[in-house]
């Protein structure tokens, strides 16, 4: 079980990946006009893959999501990278003032 985070992305966006006994999870973070677009796919070892798009117009609907998300209990450095690198979009999208949050 490992996660990994692609730094080699365009500018604005984020990939981060994890595997476990269950399969992978992967998020897929963009900076857009309108606030943070997220993707998030689970692919299991057997079954059906999930796929879950959702755009936030906010950093506290976005850090309540991810709060939300079972997957901070299997793979807590995952959810840790999601949030930080969150942060860092919405800092940049924010000017950098500092409103980005912890």
């Amino acid at each position: 079980m490992g996660t990994a985070a692609d730094r080699g992305a365009p500018l604005g966006t984020r990939t981060l990946t994890a595997e476990g006994r269950r399969g992978e999870v992967r998020f897929f973070l963009q900076r857009v006009a309108g606030g943070l677009y997220v993707e998030r796919e689970e692919i299991p070892r057997r079954g059906l893959r999930t796929q879950q798009s959702v755009q936030f117009t906010d950093a506290e609907h976005f850090r309540r999501w991810c709060d939300n998300d079972p997957i901070r209990f299997e793979h807590p450095l995952l959810h840790v990278s999601l949030k930080r690198d969150a942060d860092d979009l919405w800092g940049s999208l924010e000017g950098g003032d500092g409103n980005s949050g912890s």
